[in-house]
């Protein structure tokens, strides 16, 4: 669905029930934006022998929403969404609190 148009997203989507809420733009946004951070994180983890770069990683991940929002302007029927970069943000601050939880506790190998 990422790379579909928004108004043929909105005619498939559902309107209620729970894949509703998990099809919402929202959720794309939070949890896309989450697997990349985590998927980047996790692998800083395992390359780094000295403390876990939360902002680096907190950085690129910002300025990857970023870009992916921009380049919207420029693709027919998308456009760029101040709400959509709030849950991208969202996505992204979720999962590094979750690896400063996860290394505080010294759950994460190599803490």
């Amino acid at each position: 669905m990422f790379g579909l148009p928004g108004d043929l997203v909105s005619r498939i989507r559902p309107r209620e029930g729970i894949l509703a809420f998990f099809l919402s733009d929202w959720a794309f946004h939070l949890g896309g934006l989450a697997l990349f951070t985590f998927v980047l994180g996790w692998d800083m983890e395992k390359r780094e022998k000295n403390p876990f770069p939360y902002l680096f990683i907190g950085a690129v991940s910002l300025a990857y929403a970023l870009f992916v929002e921009i380049i919207q302007i420029f693709i027919p029927r998308r456009s760029f969404d101040l709400k959509d970069l709030f849950f991208d943000m969202l996505g992204i601050v979720l999962v590094l609190s979750a690896f400063y939880l996860l290394k505080k506790d010294k759950v994460l190998a190599g803490s």
